[in-house]
């Protein structure tokens, strides 16, 4: 037989080329030709050729499993078991086998391979060899560096939040309330620790109920969310960051909302607030804003940020007690004083007449806004220490400005003063306290009654108004002067604000005023009882 001899070395030219150039040859007298690497006794397909025009070089080899028309038993007999098969020559190296040469013979007789172009395949595969594992080497470093340079960034980024959160700690100290607090923690947790939106509730367990403090927007503006309140979500991803301590819980794809409405998608982040093993309410966020990812460095720095803030709450609540404390003792010393100055008690009773001025509406007689905030909160202490509710009706008169604007302001004056005395007969003058609020604004506090109570007594207020038959021709819902009532009935919770109750009562007087005026509406988080 005729023998085939090498066209070139792979010294002298890239050992791609060598192989199209050896395949060509070979290809005159064989109908399939494939170069086959072996690496750690597994097999890959190097170089393959099924005619002259036809061959393929594979820089990156494939493995001889997935070609299925190369016999891979035959393959590890020759190399394994030294087993002289036809059409395959083992290609060999100091260190042992390389490779094999797969020849498939056509109908001319085949030709004997010269043991040159066999050395030459097996000196190229060692080649190929050695650069497939520098390859992997360079891929590697690659690998390695791209990710200690993230961790310097992840580490720089972490380090620069970390001065953020102490100075925002330190911040957070200084303030005097709960509400500055709440207030100032959602604004640095968007302006300073790059979160899109955030916000503060706080848990009410017996009541199975959280309230709102201060939330972020739809257009990642801080806004008071103290209106809103809702029972604790029986979900096992809200479960799971109520009962995991310094965990914060991200649940990805995810629904994002805004007072219980859905308003796009991504991921939702919740961190407990804890104090000792009670959980006093969490911190949420969202990327809604900017969609971006949450990082891992935010995330440690959140959950070191939720530490903080519950600490702070705690903080402010004990002076809360203390202050209720305070007053009690200023309530104490008074009786005390009361009893030791029955010789100045002309001077007191001056100086009471002179607060009871002050504190009185000079046109309707009432009570005048700063009276009943006082009255106010000191019903909120006297509530969260007995426990008992404390009931608020919100009043407005229907259309007032076009009844002055008819009649002018000496009737509307008298109108006032005619509704401010019917109020009056409504209520018990012994315990229940009724007041200008501002302008045509009206409102009674009723401590100690139920919520049904205060729908009736509601109701009563606003049938006693519209049987007065003062005219209002210019009313547009009727030819006599009405009113509108927004009611709540609750009891004070720690944490919370005592002014909370008017911004309550102030959405459901809002939602009469919406639904048709002349009624009374309840508050609610629904808003479903409604009284006509």
């Amino acid at each position: 037989m005729n023998q085939l001899m090498t066209p070139q070395t792979p010294h002298t030219c890239g050992f791609e080329a060598f192989c199209r150039a050896s395949f060509k040859q070979l290809l005159t007298f064989y109908q399939r030709c494939s170069l086959v690497f072996v690496d750690d006794q597994s097999l890959y397909l190097v170089s393959r050729g099924d005619g002259k025009d036809r061959i393929s070089f594979y820089m990156t080899p494939m493995s001889l499993f997935t070609v299925t028309d190369i016999p891979i038993r035959a393959c590890y007999a020759v190399l394994n078991d030294g087993a002289e098969i036809e059409g395959y020559y083992p290609l060999f190296n100091d260190a042992g086998p390389v490779g094999i040469l797969v020849l498939e013979a056509n109908s001319q007789q085949p030709q004997h391979v010269n043991t040159q172009l066999l050395d030459a395949l097996a000196l190229g595969l060692d080649n190929y060899r050695l650069n497939q594992q520098n390859l992997a080497l360079q891929q590697e470093l690659t690998r390695r560096e791209q990710s200690l340079t993230h961790a310097r960034e992840q580490a720089s980024a972490f380090s620069e939040q970390l001065k953020e959160l102490h100075e925002i700690t330190i911040k957070l100290s200084k303030l005097y309330s709960l509400d500055e607090l709440y207030h100032c923690t959602v604004e640095a947790g968007i302006s300073r620790l790059g979160i899109d939106r955030m916000a503060v509730f706080i848990m009410d367990k017996a009541q199975d109920r959280y309230f709102g403090t201060y939330g972020t927007n739809e257009s990642g503006e801080v806004v008071d969310e103290s209106y809103f309140q809702n029972n604790i979500p029986n979900v096992p991803f809200v479960q799971e960051a109520l009962t995991r301590k310094d965990y914060l819980s991200v649940w990805y794809d995810t629904p994002l909302l805004h007072d219980t409405k859905e308003i796009g998608v991504g991921w939702n982040a919740m961190i407990a607030l804890w104090h000792g093993d009670e959980t006093i309410g969490w911190i949420a966020c969202d990327n809604f804003i900017h969609h971006q990812p949450l990082m891992d460095h935010q995330k440690e720095v959140l959950i070191l940020l939720a530490a903080t803030l519950a600490q702070m709450i705690m903080r402010k609540q004990a002076e809360e007690q203390v202050m209720l404390l305070n007053k009690e003792l200023e309530i104490r010393v008074r009786e005390r004083t009361n009893e030791l100055a029955q010789a100045y008690r002309a001077l007191a009773d001056a100086n009471s007449a002179l607060q009871r001025v002050s504190s009185i509406d000079s046109l309707t007689g009432l009570a005048n806004r700063r009276a009943f905030d006082e009255r106010l909160e000191t019903e909120w202490i006297n509530g969260l220490r007995e426990q008992t509710s404390i009931s608020l009706i919100l009043i407005d008169v229907d259309f007032f400005k076009q009844y002055n604007d008819r009649f002018g302001h000496p009737e509307g004056d008298g109108c006032l003063q005619r509704i401010a005395k019917a109020l009056t007969s409504c209520v018990n003058g012994n315990k229940d306290l009724v007041a200008r609020y501002g302008g045509e604004e009206l409102v009674l506090l009723c401590p100690g009654i139920t919520a049904a109570q205060t729908g009736v007594l509601a109701e009563l207020c606003r049938k006693k108004i519209e049987q007065l038959n003062i005219i209002h021709p210019v009313s547009g819902i009727n030819d006599r002067v009405t009113i509108s009532l927004g009611y709540v009935c609750m009891k004070p919770v720690n944490g919370m604000s005592f002014k909370n109750l008017v911004c309550i009562a102030d959405q459901a007087l809002y939602q009469a005023k919406q639904t048709g005026r002349n009624l009374s509406v309840q508050a609610d988080y629904s808003l479903r009882d409604k009284i006509k």
